[in-house]
């Protein structure tokens, strides 16, 4: 599913920045000639309509209280490969951990409020600006199905192909003002790919993500296997297994004690911080 998938492209964000040397860049792109104007292209709307159809309806959706999924994540080119436990409640709470060996625990949540990242090579962070507002936004619960509350805008510009299949191509402005680029199966409605830019501690990243494998989950398809392309790199996640309505402890959402530590320290008042030693000075003799 679209949410979740948000959350697993911070992940990979945040754990190729702290690999540093994965990371490799490439030529700049040319930026894409305009596309000519195509006539008979449906509603961005009725696209999306057709594609919350296809993965089971907003009914299903709706019922939906939790999800929790075991992933494997790899990265080829540069010989890593862990695995991956999420999870996430209602209305945008949670969870994911991923064991890297060699490289040691990457860890990501929110509380619901707070949102925060926390791993090896970079330590504990409170996320803030842009990056809670687009991490906090791929949690929502009801972003899937109330896409008219979370999208300022939405425009079907052109088809393009990928692979063997024929995509329309929908832009999309959140509410924040942040834009995502849409590729829906013309034949099917599902999500094919995500063109977006992450928001990260080092700036905003181009990101690309193909979504493929879709297999049924309680009624709901979702996609299994996703490809995501970010700083020449291309990260490969495998969903090993997915469920949706099983009940989840409150803990797992809870807040680390070092996020808590950083928000202690955020909230205390300047005036509770110490007062700064005078150096007395030294009467002057008449």
């Amino acid at each position: 599913m679209k949410r979740s998938n948000l959350l697993l492209n911070s992940l990979l964000a945040a754990l190729v920045l702290s690999a540093g040397t994965v990371a490799r860049a490439d030529e700049p792109a040319k930026a894409p000639a305009a596309p000519a104007a195509e006539e008979n292209l449906p509603a961005a709307k009725d696209i999306y309509e057709k594609y919350l159809s296809a993965i089971g309806g907003k009914d299903k959706l709706k019922a939906i209280t939790s999800r929790q999924m075991v992933m494997t994540v790899e990265i080829p080119a540069a010989g890593i490969k862990g695995n991956v436990s999420m999870f996430q409640i209602p209305p945008a709470k949670a969870y994911s951990e991923t064991e890297l060996p060699g490289m040691g625990k990457f860890m990501q949540g929110s509380d619901g409020e707070i949102a925060w990242d926390s791993n090896p090579m970079s330590g504990a962070r409170i996320l803030t600006g842009k990056e809670r507002e687009t991490f906090m936004r791929g949690m929502r619960f009801d972003s899937e199905w109330n896409y008219e509350a979370q999208y300022k805008e939405m425009k079907t510009i052109k088809t393009e192909t990928i692979g063997d299949k024929t995509a329309y191509v929908v832009e999309m402005v959140s509410s924040e003002g942040n834009k995502e680029t849409r590729l829906f199966d013309k034949e099917t409605g599902l999500l094919l790919a995500s063109r977006a830019t992450a928001q990260t501690q080092m700036g905003e990243i181009p990101t690309e993500t193909l979504f493929d494998d879709y297999r049924e989950v309680n009624g709901i398809k979702m996609s299994f296997k996703q490809t995501a392309k970010m700083m020449g790199n291309e990260m490969k996640t495998t969903v090993e297994k997915a469920e949706f309505n099983a009940e989840i402890p409150a803990a797992k959402f809870e807040l680390p004690a070092d996020i808590k530590a950083l928000k202690e320290k955020a909230d205390k008042p300047a005036s509770d911080a110490p007062a700064e030693k005078q150096t007395e000075q030294p009467t002057e003799k008449k």
